[in-house]
């Protein structure tokens, strides 16, 4: 039942909103299981609208982002 809700709220974001921030804003402050929502919401959304979309004062936020990136380039290469 859980997931069901959590694609759910992720797809309304995805289709009520224009943009990153204001869906992930929105599906926070809807309640619910907001850690989750916003998680799914935020991957499908970034499918959506790409990596520049997050908010420049958002990234600030994130410790270490150097090897955040190396990490994840790793992860696209593959084996």
């Amino acid at each position: 039942g859980h997931t069901y809700l959590c694609m759910q709220a992720a797809l309304w974001c995805l289709d009520t909103n224009d943009g990153l921030e204001e869906a992930l804003i929105r599906i926070v402050n809807a309640g619910g299981d907001t850690d989750t929502n916003a998680a799914v919401a935020g991957a499908v959304l970034g499918a959506r609208f790409g990596a520049s979309a997050i908010p420049q004062r958002w990234l600030e936020c994130v410790p270490d982002p150097e090897r955040i990136e190396s990490a994840t380039q790793a992860l696209l290469k593959g084996p």
